[in-house]
């Protein structure tokens, strides 16, 4: 039980203090695409990015959303760990009205005690899981926004940038096979998004080929499989945000 209240206090405060930024990034985000569209250069960088932006905006509005679900639910959990200090209180109750002279519980008070310890338990392991589930949402939100700016740092206008991805990803993610540059533009997969399958294939050894024809044929993104699955989506996120940061501090610098 203390596992579980613990942990309810360090899922809530985490997914509350990262909320706001996080709706702040997905805002600035957008307004830099709007920017380039603004601009118009015709150069094949913004060409080829440009035929990523409804992807984009569409995860963009997902994240935001999922950004709000998961206050709400941080929310929720607090409410009821209010409502869940009830049972812990009745347990405590309990053991104070027995008789514990012995040094032991006595077996015959056990089932009183038993009861209200499970009562206890079910509740906050309830508390817990409500937090838990926000907090992948938060962090399914933030692997979108990494997502989108893994795609736009222009990894599909030539072959020779796309393959300084795979290369990296191939790093990050060692066995894992991703599209060769003709299958990821005949495909018309973000970059960010084969970077997100590529760690989904990593932790469920499922083909990336695989985990892409899902994700067309259903139109769930490698977040929502993350999500559906009941993965750790905060690995998902460290990994989504250590490929983006590598890329842009070392492309050309693979250890």
């Amino acid at each position: 039980m203390v596992v579980d209240i613990n942990g309810m206090l360090g899922l809530t405060a985490d997914t509350m203090s990262q909320a706001n930024m996080l709706y702040g990034e997905n805002q600035s985000l957008l307004t830099e695409m709007g920017q380039r569209l603004i601009d118009n250069a015709q150069t094949p960088g913004n060409q080829t990015l440009m035929s990523y932006y409804p992807t984009i905006t569409a995860q963009m509005i997902t994240s935001s959303d999922e950004v709000a679900r998961a206050v709400d639910r941080s929310r929720g959990a607090v409410s009821a760990a209010s409502d869940s200090l009830a049972a812990l209180k009745e347990y405590f109750v309990v053991l104070d009205t027995i008789d514990t002279t012995s040094g032991d519980i006595k077996p015959a008070d056990m089932p009183r005690v038993r009861a209200a310890l499970d009562k206890a338990e079910n509740a906050w392991d309830g508390v817990e899981a409500m937090a838990l589930q926000a907090n992948d949402e938060l962090y399914a939100a933030q692997s979108r926004w990494l997502s989108a700016r893994i795609t736009l740092l222009d990894l599909t206008s030539s072959q020779g940038r796309y393959d300084w991805f795979r290369k990296a990803m191939a790093y990050r993610f060692s066995g894992v096979t991703t599209p060769d540059y003709a299958s990821a533009m005949r495909g018309g997969v973000a970059p960010g998004e084969i970077s997100c399958a590529a760690w989904l294939s990593y932790e469920t050894k499922q083909p990336v080929d695989q985990i892409l024809a899902q994700e067309q044929a259903t139109g769930d993104t490698c977040e929502d499989m993350a999500l559906a699955r009941g993965l750790l989506t905060e690995s998902m996120e460290i990994a989504q945000g250590l490929m983006y940061q590598d890329y842009i501090d070392k492309p050309h610098k693979l250890k």
